[in-house]
């Protein structure tokens, strides 16, 4: 038997026809059924249920069928809003852990400008490659206001974290509520510029990107390989002094790592 690959279209629902091939292509291990009103499909067996949203792929052969690709998209083109920042463009909801956020001119932003200001989502996939689109000031060391980014998150005391500001890129980790550095290399900050932060990892060694281009390399120390079971993925804001630039998120990405 050869190989075949289905793919959730990336369109607002998500069609029943498209729950059904699904469906069909799970011989024998569950259902799929489509939920219009929140843009995904839902794969249920005895064991466990799965949140496969717009853009999901899987590829397989026969009834043995693996999650190639578990999309996650904002792009935050939506109304202005000073309450909430909605949901992706893939259909998951945004959930605000600390302070208000909120979208203005299709940007996604903390209303409460506060550091530590937090909102997330849970990916779902235990191999997430998450990326995230941010500009704010970051040349400085004492007045800064930037996004970074979140990924394998438990909850808001612990999760990994990649921040980009005062002449660096930083790997932290967030441990029972206090931040330890990872690992930080150089990397060129100016005020007002988009920089496209990318974190991913291969078994247990976690890669940072910025713009494409990798900058750190980590390998986990075993008492921090429990972060690889965390699945949650989301924004940080940090904030000190009297920064001058606004802090905007303009693109938001989740996908299954391939390796």
């Amino acid at each position: 038997m050869g190989m075949y690959s289905v793919k959730v279209p990336n369109v607002d629902p998500v069609l029943a026809a498209d729950a059904n091939i699904l469906r069909d292509k799970f011989i024998g291990l569950g259902t799929a059924t489509s939920s219009p009103t929140t843009n995904e499909v839902e794969y249920r067996s005895d064991l466990r249920m799965h949140r496969f949203y717009s853009g999901s792929e899987f590829s397989g052969v026969g009834n043995q069928w693996y999650l190639m690709n578990a999309g996650g998209v904002d792009n935050f083109t939506r109304s202005d809003s000073a309450a909430i920042p909605g949901k992706l463009q893939s259909g998951q909801s945004w959930v605000p852990k600390a302070g208000t956020w909120g979208i203005s001119s299709n940007k996604g932003y903390s209303v409460t400008d506060a550091s530590d200001d937090m909102m997330w989502f849970d990916s779902y996939i235990t191999d997430p490659t998450a990326e995230l689109t941010m500009s704010g000031t970051i040349a400085s060391s004492s007045n800064y206001r930037h996004m970074a980014l979140i990924f394998r998150g438990l909850d808001t005391s612990n999760f990994l974290m990649v921040q980009l500001f005062n002449g660096t890129v930083q790997l932290l980790k967030k441990d029972a509520g206090s931040f330890t550095s990872l690992s930080s290399v150089a990397q060129t900050t100016t005020d007002g510029t988009a920089y496209t932060l990318t974190a991913s990892n291969s078994n247990t060694t976690i890669i940072v990107y910025v713009n494409g281009t990798s900058k750190i390399t980590y390998g986990l120390a075993t008492g921090e390989f429990k972060y690889l079971e965390y699945t949650r993925v989301g924004i940080n804001l940090r904030k000190a002094g009297s920064p001058g630039t606004v802090a905007r998120a303009t693109a938001f990405k989740v996908r299954q790592a391939v390796a």
